[in-house]
């Protein structure tokens, strides 16, 4: 995929080894690019959305469950494109230090209790409530 890319992105791209200490992994990147074809659950893009980071991910499921949060420096590619993703990375260069949205979007509306207790009550669950709630 990276062969695909003109030189301004492979001299700027790098794949790092997993790590344990994920929060400085993410605050190291100045952008994060997630190329699956399927994701269940897409936890390292969330992971870099509340990070602050820009993000380019395939559109593929479990990746486009995030399009309708109005996140502002979210890029996508078509599944296996790898110089559609090459030209998606090559265009954002320019913009990766603008301001982006994406922190306050995840504590406005990706709030970990609140979406829960959506997917509880798309499946007619009552949430119960937690201690805290309780009180």
């Amino acid at each position: 995929m990276l062969a695909a890319a003109p030189d301004a992105v492979r001299t700027r791209v790098y794949r790092i080894p997993a790590s344990p200490d994920t929060p400085s992994f993410y605050r190291a990147l100045d952008a994060f690019t997630l190329p699956s074809r399927y994701e269940g659950f897409a936890l390292s893009a969330l992971e870099a959305l509340a990070t602050g980071l820009p993000l380019i991910l395939t559109d593929c499921p479990g990746n486009d469950d995030l399009k309708h949060y109005g996140f502002n420096a979210l890029r996508w590619s078509p599944i296996g494109d790898s110089s559609g993703l090459a030209a998606r990375i090559s265009g954002w260069l320019d913009g990766v230090a603008a301001p982006n949205n994406h922190r306050e979007t995840m504590v406005t509306k990706l709030n970990a209790n609140d979406t829960w207790k959506q997917v509880l009550r798309c499946y007619e669950i009552q949430p119960v409530a937690s201690d805290s709630e309780r009180q």
